[in-house]
């Protein structure tokens, strides 16, 4: 038995180069899209007029900004619901699969990422 952790054998087939100084460009295979975070990117690549490379590799999922009871009800006006809308927009705009907050697949990316994430093509 070599001693090498899943961890270990995982970044080791993600390893793109390795530098002299020991840090690593790692080729990351599954891109998991939530509400907070990602207007800024979308506003960069939409400023820099880029496409998304391999949009079927992206997943998104609102997360943050969702509530946990009475998701049969309108989001109430406000920062959450403007976060979930301008994600669905985000993702028509940029070819993303999206699963929205009423989808049956819906759920928290940390504990949903096996489930909701299929291979890219």
């Amino acid at each position: 038995m070599n001693g090498r952790t899943l961890f270990d054998k995982v970044w080791d087939r993600h390893v793109v180069k390795t530098y002299a100084d020991g840090s690593s460009l790692l080729y990351i295979d599954r891109h998991l899209v939530q509400e907070v975070s990602s207007p800024q990117a979308f506003a960069g690549l939409a400023a820099e007029q880029r496409a998304l490379r391999r949009p079927c590799a992206h997943l998104a999922v609102a997360d943050h900004a969702v509530p946990t009871r009475f998701r049969d009800r309108p989001m109430p006006d406000g920062l959450a619901a403007c976060q979930l809308s301008r994600l669905e927009e985000n993702c028509a705009r940029f070819g993303i699969r999206y699963i929205p907050m009423r989808h049956r697949r819906h759920g928290c990316q940390r504990r949903r990422q096996r489930a909701a994430v299929t291979p890219a093509a």
